[in-house]
């Protein structure tokens, strides 16, 4: 069946059955292609992805280099044999593993991994070859593969590309066949992958001997992922929080200070720490706030800010957002206390 928005070709899976699945998996496909000079194309799938090799092996002092569903592991060896990656750094991951001479290899369910899965197949440069049009759910997988990959990590993605068969192609080689159950192009297999959140770096289709090719370089790139960055964002704002904390309490050892500004950065401050909040109740720290003052704050009242310019003590600004923080450094300066304020955010 084909999809009639994208053109996307299929089997109709709502006839596969798991008795069909394990029929038709009963044994291999197991077609190994060469090409007409002899020359592997292994090495050649590596060296597609040359430049996202080198990357990873600058960028990492022990790179992850894992390949999904590796059958005899010839990628593997390629990357051993011919571009010398040390055995330690690869990993081989298939439902029904092969040994491998020195080369890790684990038992890794490719059809029901998704973005749910435990990470613990983790990598920097993974390589997948004619493994998705196998799969039910390919949109599953590639997820499940992206949540696996590091921040910054690259995936070699190949299916058999639709587009270029022809008679020459289907008398030669078996790429129609029932362990088929997707039939990609580039340019459909490009789309699922910029779907599932990857960025598509370089995509080529070829002819190699008689099978057809869709090749992809793909990029976890780490600014564009939005889970990555609020967790980055969270982690930041824990540690500019913890500033705050650790100026005030540092600061209110020697005597009473000023916390300017009762909003929400003091309030989740002392919701967080206790001591911080059993200081503030007992007036060792003083909350001033020119809209909620005479409200009370972990049990103390909120001074009026225009009492700051008259006191002598320190004053910690609180609020975190960079224009708040200047125009209450230009009130300082006009009321006359700017050289008793201290900004906990700056490094």
């Amino acid at each position: 069946m084909g999809c009639r928005t994208c053109g996307h070709v299929m089997v109709d899976l709502r006839v596969i059955t798991e008795e069909l699945i394990a029929d038709l998996y009963a044994r291999p496909l197991d077609e190994q292609v060469w090409s007409t000079d002899g020359s592997s194309p292994y090495e050649d799938m590596v060296a597609f992805a040359a430049d996202a090799l080198e990357t990873v092996r600058k960028t990492q002092q022990s790179p992850r280099i894992a390949d999904f569903g590796y059958g005899r592991g010839e990628v593997l060896k390629a990357l051993h044999q011919r571009f010398g990656v040390p055995r330690e750094q690869l990993t081989g991951y298939d439902f029904a593993p092969l040994p491998l001479d020195g080369i890790s290899t684990r038992t890794l369910r490719l059809d029901v991994l998704d973005e749910h899965a435990e990470q613990d197949a983790q990598f920097d440069l993974g390589f997948c070859s004619h493994v998705f049009e196998h799969i039910i759910d390919p949109r599953r997988l590639l997820r499940g593969l992206r949540n696996q990959a590091r921040p910054g990590a690259y995936l070699y993605l190949e299916t058999p590309d639709h587009s270029l068969l022809n008679d020459e192609v289907l008398s030669m080689s078996n790429q129609i066949c029932p362990q088929h159950l997707h039939y990609f192009t580039v340019d459909r297999l490009a789309a699922l992958a910029r779907s599932c959140g990857w960025t598509v770096m370089r995509e080529e289709v070829s002819l190699f001997g008689f099978v057809p090719r869709a090749r992809l370089l793909l990029h976890r790139e780490g600014g564009r992922d939005a889970i990555g960055c609020t967790r980055r964002f969270l982690t930041f704002r824990a540690d500019l929080n913890a500033r705050l904390s650790q100026t005030l309490l540092r600061l209110s050892e020697s005597g009473p200070v000023a916390a300017w500004g009762a909003g929400t950065d003091l309030l989740l401050a002392t919701a967080g720490d206790t001591v911080l909040a059993e200081r503030v109740g007992a007036g060792r720290i003083i909350p001033h706030d020119r809209e909620r003052a005479g409200e009370r704050l972990a049990g103390a009242l909120i001074q009026s800010s225009d009492l700051l310019s008259a006191a002598s003590i320190p004053v910690v600004i609180t609020p975190r957002p960079a224009l708040t923080r200047l125009n209450m450094m230009k009130i300082a300066g006009k009321s006359g206390f700017a050289a008793r304020v201290v900004d906990p955010y700056l490094s």
